[in-house]
């Protein structure tokens, strides 16, 4: 589990994260949208959950009751994303 801004190690809240914990490297928000297992831009509101609200601020602690801490998607995303593009430029490179 790393911060959405900084990248910093937060495996000290596996316990849990409450609304007012900060990053301990850029005291950034834990409980931010951005780093929810959930989190996804390309989702309707940014969000795997089905939502019935939708959360403006995504880096800042919020009260939705499906955040759970862990990798977030947009990072995974990003990182499919690249694989994909790097997989199709190899497919139909010229020999």
């Amino acid at each position: 589990m790393k911060c959405f801004s900084c990248q910093a190690s937060l495996d000290i809240f596996s316990i849990g994260v409450s609304r007012n914990d900060s990053c301990p490297k850029c005291g950034r928000d834990v409980r931010a949208c951005k780093n929810c297992i959930h989190f996804s831009p390309s989702s309707q509101w940014s969000c795997r959950e089905h939502l019935t609200e939708q959360v403006l601020e995504k880096e800042k602690s919020n009260f939705c009751d499906f955040f759970k801490l862990g990798e977030n998607a947009a990072i995974n995303e990003a990182v499919n994303a690249a694989n994909l593009k790097n997989a199709a430029e190899a497919l139909f490179r010229k020999k």
